[in-house]
């Protein structure tokens, strides 16, 4: 029987300096799991982002080379802001079987 545990722990960040909502302040994840090994079978359960922390990973601003209009914060017009979120918590059980060749 083997038990896994993971923290992770990232400061501060600015996914896209251009945006102010791309700014992600720190956050610390977990991650467990138990596996179990019989024979040639594994059985695992796991769950990752068990706190379910939720932050941005990544900013993108779309904008036209088309329209010359001027935003006075980036300089650029933007047309639209796209963001990205890790993904929630998520548990489940991992059967696996590896037969020996």
């Amino acid at each position: 029987m083997i038990a896994f545990a993971a923290y992770r722990y990232s400061s501060d960040y600015q996914t896209n300096p251009l945006v102010p909502i791309a700014k992600v302040t720190n956050f610390a994840t977990w991650d467990l799991s138990v596996d179990y090994d019989w024979r040639d079978w594994r059985f695992r359960l796991f769950s990752k982002n068990v706190t379910d922390k939720r932050y941005l990973q990544h900013v993108e601003t779309h904008n036209s080379a088309q329209y010359t209009t001027v935003d006075q914060t980036t300089g650029v017009a933007t047309l639209f802001t796209n963001a990205e979120y890790n993904q929630p918590r998520y548990t489940g059980i991992e059967i696996t079987y590896t037969p020996e060749l």
